[in-house]
């Protein structure tokens, strides 16, 4: 004889009371792998690097690869691989309640966001030298950054977990403001051991400026991360046939960096995918100074976020009434500096040397083989056409059936691809 047990019907309060929970202290209490980067916390499972949890409130999460957001349930449902029910029960469940209403009563209050302060330069550049020289970059790219004052080896007392202090140093990416004001840093460790950091220093606001170069000409180049913008910006200076003559009216140092054959132009890094509005508000501030830019090349990563974030910058060029030209340019591998790492391997390999970087000769069938990305006009088709093999993996991947592929909204809006129920019925809900 069979017994028909009811299902206990959750109540509106704690429907309310899951989706409300707070992520980081409730994952923390079941143990989910968690990393902290300064004030941002990501859950790494299932090798996740870019899902934030906590943020923007402390019962939400953010995929920056997939521009997702959503509620704790959500995440349970979607992330840990729970049912409805089991994911309402282990949120609700009493005992994370009191242990979560307790951590709350100790929480500090939030305090203001932290200004920014830019870290002590260091007299000798020799580390940073070297770490950007094994990533292919030319000694003078990194010496016109240098004299700029936005690119330098920084160092800082850093203490471990365990109360130690020790001296860290860094290659630091300074970002600037529209009025030329640091308002961030990009860093990358150059140390092995505790304190190894890679990301953006402690009170950085990348959305009020960016790592960039002004030029005089009415052409910009925008890029994601200043590596790839410095790997460019070398493979210009490698490709550069021809020499400016010295001016009269142009100091000695700009002649210098004129024949480098790329300093006229202008070029921003926004230091990642969801920071695209920097570029557009750039284009705005020059315009406002009586310039403007006749042709943008938007040379962002050849990756699912890349096609996303370019997509986004070509929409908000077009709501700011941008008249120009829009390319979108694209590397031949993952990013730029990968472009740029593979020329100089094939340049060494054929003239039989490991050597890396100035001393190494850049024929002309050189650079054409590896020195030129694909590109084409920001119309849809022009899109589709650069950003071919990557929808292409995207369509292959819905073919074979992956459980959860990284598709943003914006890219399955520009292909025409539906949106699954669920993640449909969530968005609707959020709203």
């Amino acid at each position: 004889m069979s017994v028909n047990v009811k299902k206990r019907l959750f109540t509106d309060y704690e429907l309310e009371q899951a989706r409300q929970a707070d992520l980081v202290l409730y994952l923390n209490s079941i143990g989910e792998p968690m990393k902290r980067r300064g004030n941002a916390h990501f859950w790494t499972g299932g090798g996740n690097e870019t899902l934030v949890v906590g943020a923007p409130q402390p019962h939400m999460f953010f995929h920056n690869a997939t521009e997702r957001c959503g509620h704790a349930l959500t995440f349970c449902q979607e992330y840990l691989g729970m049912g409805f029910r089991q994911a309402v029960e282990s949120l609700i469940d009493i005992t994370a309640t009191v242990e979560y209403t307790a951590k709350r009563a100790q929480q500090k209050p939030i305090s203001e966001k932290q200004p920014f302060v830019a870290p002590m330069k260091m007299k000798s550049p020799y580390h940073m030298r070297n770490y950007l020289f094994s990533r292919g970059l030319s000694a003078s790219v990194i010496s016109a950054f240098e004299e700029q004052g936005k690119l330098y080896q920084a160092k800082e007392q850093i203490r471990t977990r365990d109360g130690k202090l020790f001296e860290a140093i860094s290659a630091g990416f300074l970002a600037t403001d529209r009025e030329g004001v640091p308002v961030g840093m990009v860093k990358r460790s150059l140390h092995n051991g505790p304190g190894k950091f890679s990301g953006n220093h402690p009170g950085s606001d990348m959305l009020k400026g960016a790592f960039c170069h002004e030029g005089n000409s009415n052409t910009l180049y925008v890029f994601e991360a200043p590596i790839d913008m410095l790997s460019f910006i070398t493979m210009l200076e490698k490709v550069q046939s021809s020499i400016a003559e010295p001016n009269k009216d142009i100091d000695v140092a700009d002649v210098l960096a004129i024949r480098r054959g790329w300093i006229g132009d202008s070029y921003l890094a926004i230091s990642g995918t969801s920071n695209t509005s920097v570029a557009v508000d750039h284009i705005k501030h020059r315009l406002e100074k009586g310039h403007k830019y006749d042709k943008v090349w938007i040379c962002l990563d050849r990756d699912v976020a890349g096609l996303s974030a370019t997509l986004s910058t070509v929409e908000k060029l077009k709501d700011a009434g941008y008249a120009g030209e829009v390319f979108c340019y694209q590397p031949k591998g993952k990013d730029w500096n990968e472009d740029l790492m593979a020329a100089v391997d094939a340049v060494a390999k054929k003239q039989g040397s490991a050597t890396v970087g100035d001393s190494l000769c850049w024929d002309s069938d050189f650079q054409r083989e590896h020195l030129s990305g694909n590109f084409a006009h920001t119309t849809d088709a022009g899109i589709k056409k650069v950003y071919a093999e990557v929808i292409e993996q995207i369509h292959t991947a819905l073919e074979v059936g992956e459980k959860k592929p990284s598709i943003p909204i914006r890219v399955r809006e520009f292909l025409g691809i539906k949106e699954p129920a669920r993640q449909q019925q969530t968005r609707q809900l959020q709203r």
